[in-house]
């Protein structure tokens, strides 16, 4: 027994199997204690913390686990306590040491948590894994235009739309048309508040002198600068402190197209010119309009009549009680005015036709069902394959490679940041199975006991080169099978996804591993047969 430990351990493809686990492991980063809620979004600044970062594990973001002096359990709790309140004062304490004092609060059911207290909040989790909408909870909105959209300007919508929800850090949405003129939304673990902030912002951004439109969001612009050397925070003006806090302006240069850049030419010729502090500036300011709404007045500069120019500086400002905090806020509103030029003012004004929050209850208990029947397989599949095999080792190594090929398909999504939902679990015990029937066959073909295995004249790795060949020719075909889901209907594609992920882990790292745990074992023992 102890030589097989020492070649098993000496071998290269049982090391990849291992490396790959512990990666795997470290990267779902399981929690046994989930006390308390997380933070997911800073609606209110001036509370004096910064918001999550999109990219950072979930297991890694603040928690909120004291309010009141009482331990934070979970949402649930978090309501229960919040509840409570009638014109009393919430000190939060997070576990990174930071204390969020209001001094009167009172419970409103007709305002949202995030209004009451400028935090948007989840559950806190257990793992850096992602679940969907069904599982997880979240929103599900269907939206009409408030006109009818040919068929290019619904195209024109829904791509506005992804680009929109993809600049502000969401993953796998869901964006699809409904019997042509409806559009659904799904979006897993996102707020009410956020999601109407976002979507229903109609986004029509002008640039005017005086009452003549000069160029707009969308088609007038090639191009927004996004790198530190053209975009941040002003460094002529930088921030300033005044009496009730900071305030921030932030800079960034956008490229007119030739057609726009033409246009804002020819409407400064006959505007007279005056000095302002030594330099030449033109009688009338560049105003920046938001869905109708002025947000701010850019002097232009004299020397742009004498030819024109495509590149043109946009400015705004943030502000917050502190300046780290003026500076983010000044941050996110160039992002959010970057994303509008970029993607354009939206074909139509969307109205909400039906809003639905999703709670994730159902979900939890297809999980614990899951497992509960994930344990009942794993041991029936035990017994059967040692009563088959009458060996302890095979069976265990079965279900051990079994267990861990799961692992590693859940590391991978904690990795990709993949969202796992109901089709996605799916593929992941389709790739399982058809694991478990792999295995079979290497077993079979290395002890010479099916039918169509080769003799057992022949050696072991003959005989397992065989069964690869047998496994290749299945695994290609799955991969086949499923790449034309990822063209088709949006909610196959999960479920193409993880069942390629899964299988192909199996053909290159678990299964390899196995076969060569068989080939170790039987050439060590006394039944070689």
């Amino acid at each position: 027994m102890n030589k097989v430990l020492k070649e098993v351990l000496t071998s290269v493809k049982i090391w990849i199997f291992i490396i790959f686990l512990l990666i795997s492991i470290f990267s779902i980063n399981y929690k046994f204690d989930t006390s308390g809620v997380t933070i997911n979004k800073v609606i209110d600044r001036d509370l004096g913390i910064s918001s999550p970062d999109e990219t950072a594990p979930l297991t890694q973001r603040e928690l909120i686990l004291v309010a009141n002096s009482q331990k934070v359990e979970d949402m649930d709790h978090f309501y229960s306590i919040i509840k409570d309140l009638k014109n009393e004062s919430l000190i939060l304490e997070t576990n990174k040491g930071n204390v969020l004092t209001y001094e009167s609060l009172s419970y409103n059911e007709n305002v949202t948590l995030e209004e009451m207290i400028g935090l948007s909040l989840v559950e806190s989790t257990n793992s850096n894994l992602r679940f969907g909408i069904d599982l997880k909870g979240g929103i599900r909105a269907v939206l009409k235009p408030d006109k009818h959209l040919k068929a290019d300007e619904m195209t024109l919508m829904i791509d506005s739309l992804d680009q929109r929800l993809n600049a502000f850090g969401l993953s796998n949405v869901v964006i699809r048309t409904l019997e042509g003129q409806y559009i659904l939304i799904e979006m897993a673990g996102m707020s009410e508040s956020e999601f109407k902030e976002i979507i229903l912002s109609e986004g029509a951004f002008e640039a005017k002198i005086g009452n003549v439109t000069v160029f707009e969001g969308g088609d007038d612009i090639a191009g927004v600068c996004k790198v530190s050397s053209c975009a941040g925070i002003d460094p002529y003006s930088g921030c300033q402190e005044y009496a009730d806090g900071w305030g921030c302006r932030f800079r960034f240069e956008i490229y007119k197209t030739p057609k726009a850049a033409q246009k804002f030419h020819e409407t400064i010729q006959n505007i007279p010119t005056e000095s302002s502090s030594g330099e030449s500036y033109l009688t009338q300011d560049l105003e920046l309009y938001l869905d109708g709404n002025l947000q701010d007045r850019l002097k232009i500069a004299g020397s742009l009549k004498s030819a024109p120019q495509t590149t043109i500086v946009i400015s705004g400002s943030g502000t917050g009680a502190s300046m780290a905090i003026a500076q983010e806020d000044a941050l996110d509103n160039m992002k959010k005015l970057q994303v509008i030029l970029e993607s354009g003012s939206l074909p139509a004004k969307l109205n909400i036709e039906s809003l639905d929050i999703i709670t994730a209850d159902l979900g939890e208990l297809f999980l614990k069902n899951s497992m509960l029947l994930g344990i009942v397989a794993v041991v029936i599949v035990s017994i059967l394959v040692f009563i088959f095999y009458k060996k302890f080792a095979l069976s265990g190594f079965i279900i051990l490679t079994v267990l861990s090929e799961i692992l590693i398909v859940l590391g991978f999504a904690a990795l990709l940041k993949w969202d796992l939902d109901l089709v996605a679990i799916a593929g992941i015990i389709i790739s399982v199975g058809t694991g478990v029937d792999d295995q079979l066959i290497i077993t079979d073909e290395a002890m010479g006991k099916s039918q169509g295995s080769l003799k057992k004249e022949y050696s072991i790795k003959k005989r397992l080169a065989n069964a690869f060949f047998i496994m290749f020719g299945a695994y290609f075909t799955t991969v086949v099978a499923m790449i034309p889901l990822f063209r088709g209907v949006q909610l196959l594609r999960g479920f193409a996804f993880t069942t390629i992920l899964g299988v192909t882990i199996g053909v290159l790292i678990t299964r390899p591993a196995y076969a060569k745990f068989i080939e170790i074992y039987l050439k060590n023992t006394k039944d070689k047969k």
